[in-house]
């Protein structure tokens, strides 16, 4: 399926974010730039196809993806895709991939870089930049995380839609640990 212009710019956005962040914050910028550029490949398609997909090639996905739509399962179908499509076998950039949109209890430095760098590309709505100026102050990765997940989570509960349990499951880990 073809990806559109939006979605491409937004790839590169958050590709370039990433990779900014990794140097900042000591982690191998190609692999960020690498989660960053192939981390919505399926973002576009409906949650039909998505379903499908996944049911084709037997990912490894939860009811709650495989029912929740597209907005959820896509990290797990864009994941395979780079691997398949584009030879990406490295295991921390296809989990940095596949769980960008749900976080997980073992998040390392490069999955909450790309998780930072898509919900703070330089494409995002202005309204919420100057709330990124002030995250980017604290030194910690897992702090800046902490702050996205929370970002999240209101966002989907003004939308109506609950977030994903391993979300929340990470966010309280985190917290735990601060």
């Amino acid at each position: 399926m073809p990806i559109s212009e939006q979605r491409i710019a937004h790839l590169k956005g958050c590709a370039r974010q990433a990779e900014l962040l990794a140097e900042r914050f000591g982690e191998d910028s190609k692999s960020a730039y690498l989660a960053g550029l192939f981390h919505d490949l399926s973002r576009d398609w409906d949650d039909e196809t998505s379903r499908r997909y996944a049911l084709d090639y037997g990912l490894d996905v939860d009811e709650r993806e495989l029912f929740g739509g597209s907005g959820l399962l896509h990290g797990a179908v864009s994941a395979h895709l780079a691997g398949k499509l584009y030879g990406i076998g490295d295991r921390q950039i296809l989990e940095a991939i596949r769980y960008h949109t749900t976080c997980w209890l073992d998040v390392d430095r490069l999955g909450a870089i790309l998780m930072i760098a898509d919900v703070t590309e330089p494409g995002r709505e202005d309204k919420i930049k100057e709330r990124f100026r002030e995250m980017f102050q604290k030194e910690n990765i897992f702090d800046i995380l902490i702050e996205v997940l929370m970002l999240k989570e209101g966002y989907l509960q003004k939308e109506g839609i609950e977030p994903h349990p391993r979300q929340r499951d990470a966010q309280r880990m985190l917290l735990e640990r601060r």
